[in-house]
């Protein structure tokens, strides 16, 4: 069985592990992969910019223009509260590249940044498997909605729900009639109950099945290190509670519960908190540091992510908004206890009670007080959370467990397709 995967990228960042995992769980079942995408890393399968065929060069500045014309026309509407936004009216890749190649199927993934257009999407005459990693596929241009917001994409985006603080052409209307347009017959997979969810609130696939397939990952790679060593690579305190954070300073990743929580007038002395996944500058923008707060900015690879997970004894993933949370997956598959928002991707990531806790309440004060439990529990308690933790990831979450489930969709979406 072939498969061509088109993704804006399989570089840094939370799409690109996602998809670059997946594709190599596929390669373990011994599938043909092929990822066609705007920018690269090396790779241990077929990976190409934009096409197979054409000059490298020609390819990069189709990736590149296509980028640059898309990234302008969101301009033209006008918000005075920021959303990422992707239109999607303009895309480098052809369907007509697509309908001729060799695959049996096309897998999409996250495909803005002027990749793909919505209506090539829907030239496509192979079956199209969709791994959600965000709400775009089902929103206007918009990829995660605020609390602000109308929620346009449950009776449809028309010009009487436009949001209240959107000025010049309503651009997300357009993209969204566009998908409406184009978007037929899609096999959806979400990577959380969530998201699967939210998109069935949708007007465009409240009719459409939703599997639930999570991201894998390589326990080999992801495992927990000897603290003290951990520690001693970082240059944070041996013997202090740690207590970790990676979304940046995004409030969709929960950045403003963690600032208030740094300054929390009822702080044990003996915790302290360890910030990554944005550059230093950029929290000390944010935040005044206090001697029980330390950086250490982005981890751009595998071995300095290990480093974090096993500095720590616990994770803080609060967002309000996630497709899923791989962060919060890597530090269970290292034994680390997670601390989530209830109805958010990443609850699915933890057990409650065993592998970490869920906060049933939105606010700093429940993550102080889940923090304090698991600070308060016996050590032979936190041994078997990080035990249990860890078992649960190789079981449910392997390369070939992952890799098979998706397999298993395939055969079924291209034998029904072959009927």
């Amino acid at each position: 069985m072939k498969i061509l995967h088109i993704s804006h990228s399989n570089l840094l960042g939370g799409a690109a592990n996602y998809v670059d995992r997946v594709i190599l769980s596929h390669e373990q079942i011994k599938l043909e992969n092929t990822l066609l995408a705007s920018s690269l890393k090396k790779s241990e399968y077929n990976s190409y910019l934009v096409s197979p065929i054409g000059s490298k060069s020609n390819n990069f500045f189709k990736a590149k223009a296509a980028q640059t014309f898309d990234s302008k026309i969101k301009l033209l509407e006008i918000s005075s509260t920021h959303r990422f936004k992707s239109p999607n009216l303009i895309g480098a890749i052809k369907a007509s590249t697509l309908n001729e190649s060799m695959g049996d199927l096309v897998h999409l993934y996250w495909i803005n940044g002027g990749l793909i257009s919505i209506k090539q999407i829907g030239k496509i005459q192979k079956p199209i498997v969709w791994t959600l990693l965000d709400m775009w596929p089902f929103l206007g241009s918009e990829h995660y909605l605020l609390d602000s917001d109308t929620p346009r994409f449950i009776e449809g985006y028309n010009k009487s729900n436009r949001n209240f603080d959107s000025k010049g052409i309503d651009i997300c209307r357009l993209v969204w009639q566009s998908k409406k347009k184009h978007f037929k017959k899609l096999h959806l997979v979400s990577p959380s109950k969530w998201l699967a969810r939210e998109a069935q609130k949708s007007a465009l696939f409240s009719e459409i099945d939703i599997e639930i397939i999570p991201p894998p990952i390589e326990s080999t790679v992801f495992r927990p290190l000897d603290k003290i060593l951990a520690r001693s690579n970082l240059g944070i305190n041996y013997e202090k509670f740690t207590i970790g954070y990676l979304g940046g300073i995004s409030s969709r990743k929960g950045w403003d519960f963690i600032k208030e929580l740094c300054i929390y007038p009822e702080l044990n002395s003996n915790w302290q908190f360890l910030l990554g996944g944005a550059s230093k500058d950029t929290y000390l923008n944010s935040i005044k540091i206090k001697n029980n707060v330390s950086i250490v900015g982005y981890l751009d690879n595998s071995e300095k992510l290990i480093d974090f997970y096993s500095s720590i004894d616990v994770l803080l993933v609060p967002s309000t908004s996630e497709a899923y949370g791989l962060v919060a997956q890597e530090a269970q598959t290292t034994g680390v206890p997670v601390i989530v928002f209830k109805d958010t991707g990443a609850e699915d990531v933890v057990i409650h009670g065993s592998t970490g806790l869920v906060c049933a309440k939105r606010s700093t004060l429940s993550l102080f007080q889940a923090i304090e439990s698991l600070y308060q529990e016996e050590f032979s308690k936190k041994l078997a959370i990080a035990r249990f933790s860890r078992e649960r990831a190789k079981k449910e979450w392997s390369m070939n467990v992952i890799g098979n489930r998706y397999l298993e969709m395939y055969t079924t979406i291209l034998a029904k397709d072959n009927s």
